[in-house]
């Protein structure tokens, strides 16, 4: 019984160990994510000529329409959408963008 009770606590104290590293190993790759979103947030950014010319046609403002082709990666469709978001939800969008290509590129 008392080695039964020892071979547990090894195998607890086992798990906890391998649960603590996972957790680590998830926060590094936070950590990491987030720098590289960050880097790429500040990255250049060279609008579609063509569709911000067609965007603006429609009415819709210059800053707004260079945001939202930034936003969705000069995919016009897309940005006629997005136009008139908030800068917090193309701030999201990106991140989840991101996040998901992130994480794609990660289970490959």
């Amino acid at each position: 019984m008392k080695k039964d009770n020892i071979r547990l606590f090894k195998n607890v104290l086992t798990l906890k160990e391998k649960q603590d590293q996972e957790e680590k190993d998830l926060v590094y790759i936070v950590e990491l994510l987030l720098q590289s979103f960050r880097q790429w947030k500040r990255m250049e950014f060279k609008p579609n000529k063509r569709a911000m010319r067609s965007l603006v046609e429609m009415g819709f403002e210059d800053k707004n329409v260079i945001g939202a082709l930034k936003v969705t990666g000069n995919d016009q469709a897309n940005a006629v959408s997005c136009n008139g978001c908030t800068k917090d939800v193309y701030l999201n969008y990106i991140f989840i963008l991101y996040l998901s290509s992130f994480i794609s590129f990660v289970t490959v």
